[in-house]
């Protein structure tokens, strides 16, 4: 799957997802507001072919990670 979300807080969502080249882009959802720019998360070797996106259950940290055919790469 080549995007995935969660909610960073009650009133934010974080949407990661591969743009079809070697970016992972995210964007974020605030209740009341709004989509928020297109942002780079990172550029991996090629295509990112499985995005996860996942939330500390403690604090609002997301934890994006990624996988090629052949890497896995993640970023906090």
């Amino acid at each position: 799957e080549g995007f995935d979300g969660a909610w960073a807080s009650s009133s934010a969502f974080i949407l990661a997802y591969s743009n079809g080249t070697a970016t992972v882009q995210y964007r974020k959802y605030v209740v009341g507001t709004g989509w928020g720019a297109e942002t780079q998360a990172f550029t991996v070797t090629g295509e990112s072919r499985w995005i996860k996106v996942a939330k500390d259950p403690l604090s609002s940290r997301i934890l994006l990670g990624t996988a090629q055919q052949t890497r896995a790469k993640s970023a906090v």
